[in-house]
């Protein structure tokens, strides 16, 4: 607020001429205590003010007018700060999984092959004697001598094996069967499977006692067998009692045979039937037909470790995005099917359909299976229920129908796949103590009231309400660093501390869906918010950290989806309910007494008349200044009075009820005069405080009216 008030020595008189002449006839006015008379002395006024708070406080959107003119600050920001899901759990890259499925063990076909080996091969090398008695009884029905072993065995070729040319085999067996189609009995038959190829015995079986057109079998183990298909029986060893004598156990060396059981004899018909049948074999290596297999290579459920923060035990997640890619290497020769299944995963509530996957010979596979939207259990582990990913796969070869193929039981399909491009929507279970920042940030309070003061305000009873809304299903401790800073620079930190720990701790829901809302209010109980007021801040820097679940305790069940989030927002109403120590109001006037009006003042002195309004008690400060230009300005002189006006007086509630007046008269010494002589401008300033006075509630109708003037005795020539 400026005034121009403008003097020269001439007009001194003229002005001089009028007060006579005005106080002579009208009654004084009692808002001046200077009252000039019929002397040499004349009165100048400087300023006559009154000055309200409601002028000195403008209002706007941070300082305002209640209805009994009252005043609060208010500021509000809906958002110091946003938190997201992705920033208190984020699901780190998952790491490749490698799949390694063996061959094994390959069940091959059981076949069977059989041949005939006939009497007259069987009896080549029994004692000629005999040979020769059989031979002369060949297509008659007469009587069959006994035998004794023949000196070399019976070589007889088996045909060969059509599922296999050679194999290693783990298990099964070679079951002979022989069939006694000579019409004697035989004993002690010694049958040796012999492979010819490797040249190896796989095998001996001992028949002792094989009646006529009966048959026995027995069975040679396999396993641990490297054979091909090209076998032989030697069969050694074997006697016969022949058809019999007379019914004498001991008959003399003339003894006549006994016609009725003479038999009939076929040399070239007569004959031992052996069939070879392979059982239940499988090979770990060799080349062979793969036939079909009752049991696939692999099939079995396991689970795989899902990657999450540390700390975490996540029960449930739902990812909106997601690929698994896999790469698969074939070493076995066959065609290999793959599936892959996913048991306890569902997409919309169903089931996930299996990935068939089919590798070639010797192949390789890339490829990308989509499952967006997939929600996992990851408790499936009973051992660790939570992290962990239920898979299934069933590995199984193709039969190569009538082609033989080389294998080996080491041979393999590797499987290493990932999920990749992971956006979740839902998670629960449990986050941990995951750890996130409030990013360093400011707001300008844009409070030019607080322009006004310097330092040492003091509210009587701050609030500062933190508002937030929270749809994240975790708890959510912070730290909130908050610190104010004044026009001066002074700083000071609000210092929040609740049961002796410096973070606060929000409300959460509880469960999806539900959204809090709520405040956490900052008071002097709990920080150092009246010294933060205090200084008064001019704007406020703010970072933090913040800390997901309680450290110590049971933990407890959280959730999210992934528009959930935590905001926090401010909402400061302050009503000027205070303590001052520095609260300045004033106005400057525009003066212009002329440089000789020192010159023709014999003395002067200064004259003052207040009325105060206000709650508070004042000191005066007039500064005469000399401006040379706005940017330029000289401060010529400074009187000041301490203890000028004593605060109005005011009723149980702080409110003023009674203004309190003041008259003041101040000798200028000649320095002073000369800086009123030089001055241009005047200002005014009240400087008031609380001290005495306690909390004072401030009105926008508070006010201080003040007269200033000048007595001057002049030099009349």
């Amino acid at each position: 607020m400026m005034r121009k008030f403008t003097k020269s020595i001439f007009s001194i008189f003229i002005i001089l001429f009028m007060l006579l002449m005005a106080f002579q006839s009208c009654k004084k006015d009692l808002n001046k205590i200077v009252t000039p008379t019929l002397n040499p002395t004349m009165s100048v006024p400087l300023l006559n003010t009154n000055l309200t708070l409601g002028h000195l406080l403008e209002q706007d959107s941070n300082l305002i007018y209640n209805s009994d003119s009252s005043i609060k600050i208010v500021y509000s920001d809906d958002s110091l700060f946003s938190i997201g899901v992705d920033e208190i759990i984020e699901i780190p890259e998952q790491e490749e999984v490698v799949e390694h499925f063996d061959l094994g063990k390959v069940e091959i076909d059981n076949v069977s092959i059989n041949e005939q080996v006939v009497l007259y091969d069987m009896i080549q090398n029994i004692p000629s004697h005999q040979r020769d008695s059989i031979l002369a009884h060949d297509g008659t029905v007469d009587f069959f001598p006994a035998t004794d072993p023949p000196s070399q065995p019976v070589l007889v070729n088996l045909p060969e094996f059509n599922n296999f040319s050679s194999v290693v085999l783990s298990e099964g067996y070679l079951v002979l069967s022989i069939t006694n189609n000579i019409r004697v009995p035989f004993q002690n038959i010694n049958i040796v499977i012999e492979d010819i190829i490797n040249s190896i015995d796989i095998g001996t079986i001992l028949i002792p006692q094989i009646d006529s057109m009966a048959t026995v079998k027995d069975s040679i183990s396999l396993a641990g067998v490297e054979m091909s298909n090209s076998l032989r029986a030697r069969i050694s060893d074997f006697t016969s009692p022949g058809s019999g004598l007379m019914a004498n156990p001991n008959p003399p060396p003339d003894s006549i045979p006994d016609p009725s059981k003479f038999v009939l004899v076929e040399v070239n018909i007569d004959n031992f039937y052996v069939e070879a049948t392979t059982s239940n074999i499988k090979a770990t290596s060799g080349f062979a037909k793969i036939p079909y297999q009752s049991k696939p290579i692999y099939n079995n459920d396991t689970t795989i470790g899902f990657d999450v923060p540390s700390g975490s035990e996540l029960q449930h997640i739902t990812l909106s995005k997601v690929n698994l890619i896999y790469e698969i290497n074939s070493t076995i020769k066959t065609t290999i099917d793959l599936k892959l299944m996913l048991p306890d995963a569902t997409i919309d509530g169903n089931p996930v359909t299996p990935r068939n996957i089919t590798i070639p010979p010797l192949g390789t596979v890339n490829d990308t299976w989509n499952l967006d939207g997939v929600e996992f259990d990851l408790t499936t582990d009973p051992l660790k229920p939570y992290n962990a990913v239920h898979i299934a796969y069933e590995v199984t070869s193709q039969p190569t129908g009538e082609n033989l193929v080389e294998f080996d039981q080491n041979e393999y399909v590797e499987m290493i796949y990932s999920l990749d491009n992971i956006d979740f929507s839902f998670v629960d279970g449990y986050f941990g103590n995951q750890l996130f920042e409030v990013d360093l940030d400011s707001l300008d309070l844009n409070i030019d009231f607080l322009d006004q003061i310097s330092g040492g305000l003091i509210f009587s009873d701050p609030e500062i309400s933190l508002n937030y809304s929270n749809s994240i299903g975790v708890p959510i401790a912070v730290n909130l660093n908050m610190t104010g800073k004044s026009k001066t620079g002074k700083e000071q930190n609000i210092d929040i501390l609740i049961d002796g720990e410096d973070t606060i701790r929000f409300e959460y829901p509880k469960i999806p869906g539900e959204i809090i809302l709520s405040s956490f209010i900052i008071n002097k109980e709990n920080s150092k918010i009246q010294d933060f007021l205090a200084l008064p801040p001019k704007g406020i820097t703010y970072s933090g950290a913040g800390l997901t679940n309680t450290p110590i305790g049971t933990p407890v069940y959280n959730f999210a989806n992934i528009s959930d989030k935590f905001t926090l927002g401010v909402d400061m109403k302050l009503p000027l309910s205070l303590e001052t120590s520095d609260l300045e109001i004033y106005e400057t006037v525009d003066v212009n007494l002329g440089d000789d009006f020192s010159k023709n003042v014999e003395s002067a002195s200064l004259k003052i008349n207040a009325i105060n309004g206000f709650p508070f008690s004042a000191d005066f400060l007039l500064v005469l200044k000399d401006s040379i230009s706005p940017e330029n300005i000289v401060a010529l002189d400074t009187i000041s009075v301490e203890g000028g006006l004593i605060a109005a007086k005011t009723n149980a509630v702080g409110k003023v009820i009674e203004t309190t007046n003041c008259s003041l008269t101040i000798d200028l010494n000649d320095h002073q005069l000369d800086s009123f002589s030089k001055a241009n401008q005047l200002t005014f300033t009240s400087k008031m405080s609380t001290y005495e006075s306690g909390i004072a509630k401030l009105y926008t109708n508070y006010y201080i009216k003040a007269y200033i003037a000048i007595d001057g005795k002049f030099k009349i020539d």
